[in-house]
């Protein structure tokens, strides 16, 4: 009768169990964005007021819209009539009281804020061109949604 070590039986379970987890289809894996790394940007303007800009390329743009489900205002910038997402507008939002809580120049296509509730008045200036939506009511439990568009003369690259 042959004896066989533990050293000899340790080395035929760790060959099948090696073999047997390589049969195993392995799921790719999934891209990670790095916030800090990206055009992504979060600011806290005050105690009640924060805004995150970006959006340009696809992936940038998919994790800024899943980071943007937690805003209760979101912004997009487009181009007519070629209907291209554009970057450089200025943002300017102005309570009921006619004071702007909000300045600031967003690099990128889409736009979130998060505002007190209340009525707002928004101002989106491309090329110096203002673009104005008024009494834009905001709630903490949603989120609203606004489209600026821009007729431009030439394509955008």
């Amino acid at each position: 009768m042959k004896v066989v070590s533990l050293h000899h039986i340790i080395c035929v379970i760790l060959i099948v169990l090696l073999r047997t987890s390589l049969c195993f289809s392995q799921t790719p894996p999934q891209m990670v964005y790095d916030v800090e790394h990206s055009d992504i940007k979060i600011l806290k303007v005050s105690k009640d007021i924060a805004i995150m800009y970006g959006g340009i390329g696809k992936p940038e743009r998919k994790l800024i819209e899943r980071l943007g489900k937690d805003y209760n205002l979101k912004l997009v910038f487009i181009a007519l009539p070629w209907k291209k997402y554009l970057s450089n507008v200025e943002v300017n939002i102005i309570n009921e009281k006619g004071q702007k809580i909000v300045k600031v120049i967003s690099k990128g296509p889409l736009f979130y804020a998060k505002v007190p509730s209340g009525i707002f008045t928004i101002k989106a200036i491309y090329r110096e061109k203002v673009n104005t939506h008024t009494h834009v009511e905001i709630t903490k439990g949603g989120q609203r949604s606004l489209y600026f568009s821009w007729n431009i003369e030439k394509t955008i690259d």
